[in-house]
Order: C-alpha cells, then sequence, then structure tokens
C-alpha cells in the first residue's frame, strides 16, 4: 500500500514544522510521496533521512532558504525530487 504525505499548513514556528514531519515519518514509514507547499521555509537537518520508501518529493514553490544537510539521505534508490518549471529547485 502506497502512502503519501500532503504538508498543509503554513507553520510559522519553524520547530512545529520539524515535529510534524518527526510525526508523520515515523509513524508512516510506508510514505513514498510527499508534498511541501511553497509555504515552507526551512527543512532542517535529516528531515526525511531514512525513510527508505520515500520514492518522491514535490517542491510547489521554491526551494526552502534554509536547506539542512542530509535532508534526503537513504530514501529509496530512486529518490527523485520535483518542482514546477517556473521555481527554481
Amino acid at each position: 500500500m502506497q502512502s503519501n504525505i500532503i504538508v498543509f499548513l503554513k507553520i510559522e514556528e519553524n520547530y512545529i514544522l520539524s515535529l510534524l514531519l518527526l510525526v508523520l515519518v515515523i509513524f508512516l514509514p510506508s510514505t513514498t510521496s510527499i508534498t511541501i507547499p511553497d509555504s515552507v521555509t526551512s527543512i532542517e537537518y535529516k528531515a526525511f533521512s531514512d525513510c527508505s520508501s520515500l520514492t518522491n518529493a514535490y517542491f510547489m514553490g521554491d526551494a526552502p532558504g534554509n536547506f539542512g544537510w542530509h535532508v534526503f539521505e537513504s530514501c529509496a534508490q530512486t529518490f527523485s525530487i520535483y518542482y514546477k518549471e517556473e521555481k527554481s529547485g
């Protein structure tokens, strides 16, 4: 069974977003896809590392200004990042 996560909240505090993502990743280990809206401005260190089922990340806006190290480390071997043509990845 495939599972997708769409981050749809506009959260002002990066701590809350990091906590939300941590909970989602821990409790949905079969997640294969995540969609990150343009309201996300920061993705912290190793936010999605070791999510071995994660194959796709879709950015709806520009890449976040604060993008930590090893964010997608050890995801699926076929892992890919996608972003809209008019945005910068």
